[in-house]
């Protein structure tokens, strides 16, 4: 019998040809399309939530306040990912305005309180009044911070908020008294490329791409963002913009 035998190859990885503007629209496809079904799903929850609260109903009202919380942590992330799409196509804009500093931080501590009962947020600093940018931006970026404050100290009961107006810049502080960051951490935490394992006392995980988002947005308003941290002691979370 004739035995043929070829020679040993070599492994080798195949390495795909990809488009990276298809891979975003594709993205961004499937984002906008997520969108339907998750506020489908917040409606209906919504209807039983009613329904069942009539009927005093307050195992499935409980069940029922997860479903919403869950949807709403995907609409977060599909915003996060749609924006992370326009930053790489350089469609990512800000549109700048004159607004009341005092009255955002002021409204956004409210909302807060309204929505959580295990900190208490405070808010001290010098009386900013009106400054020049993209105030829903601004927000957003505050929302993230103090989110991940609260997030990341559950076992404390109080979140600092602070504002600083120093020569051109305001300045714009939270502070948590939780876990803090190791300080090999520091500016990894803002880049997008970065996936950290990271997961709170409270067993929540968090994507990562927040941080990232909220530098970009302090970048297009001429600002920055950083972190003063040590492991175990808490963490003050900084942004700073120029003022008119």
């Amino acid at each position: 019998m004739l035995l043929t035998v070829f020679p040993a190859m070599k492994a080798t990885q195949v390495q795909p040809t990809i488009d990276t503007r298809e891979v975003y629209e594709l993205l961004s496809i499937v984002s906008h399309e997520l969108k339907t079904p998750i506020t489908s799903i917040k409606a209906y929850a919504g209807i039983l939530e009613k329904r069942l609260g009539r009927k005093k109903d307050t195992k499935n009202i409980y069940f029922l306040n997860h479903i919403n919380e869950q949807a709403d942590r995907i609409t977060l992330l599909v915003n996060r990912i749609l924006d992370i799409n326009r930053l790489q196509a350089g469609t990512f804009i800000i549109q700048p305005e004159v607004f009341d500093l005092d009255i955002l931080l002021t409204k956004l501590v409210i909302d807060f309180q309204h929505m959580i009962d295990t900190h208490q947020i405070e808010l001290d600093g010098d009386q900013v009044g009106t400054v020049s940018g993209d105030a829903e931006r601004i927000r957003e970026v505050l929302i993230n911070l103090i989110t991940n404050a609260i997030k990341y100290s559950p076992k404390e009961d109080r979140v600092q908020i602070h504002k600083k107006i120093d020569g051109k810049y305001l300045t714009i502080s939270v502070r948590d008294f939780g876990e803090g960051i190791p300080k090999s951490k520091h500016k990894q935490i803002f880049l997008r490329d970065i996936q950290l394992n990271t997961r709170s006392e409270a067993g929540k995980v968090s994507s990562g791409l927040g941080l990232y988002i909220a530098s970009e947005i302090m970048r297009l308003h001429n600002g920055k963002i950083w972190v003063e941290s040590t492991k175990g002691k808490g963490s003050l979370f900084s942004i700073s913009i120029p003022v008119l």
